[in-house]
């Protein structure tokens, strides 16, 4: 599943975000992202159900990302 996001990411980069060009880092941080999302989720194999604070931190950490991503896009 992993590999088969980083693919779509590159799909992705070279044909709906190729305004410009392929970018490379954004690329690496995409395959980066995929890699992280994919140890997560083999660390929460086998539970029934994640901790509450698992989600939690999850869900912050996303938003304060997305945050930061969204100033370094319209800086």
């Amino acid at each position: 599943m992993c590999i088969a996001c980083i693919l779509l990411g590159a799909v992705a980069e070279a044909t709906a975000f190729r305004i410009a060009k392929f970018d490379e880092i954004d690329f690496c941080s995409q395959s980066i992202g995929a890699v992280l999302a994919s140890m997560a989720t083999l660390a929460l194999v086998g539970q029934t159900k994640p901790p509450d604070n698992v989600l939690d931190t999850g869900l912050i950490s996303g938003i304060a990302i997305l945050g930061v991503g969204g100033c370094f896009a319209f800086a």
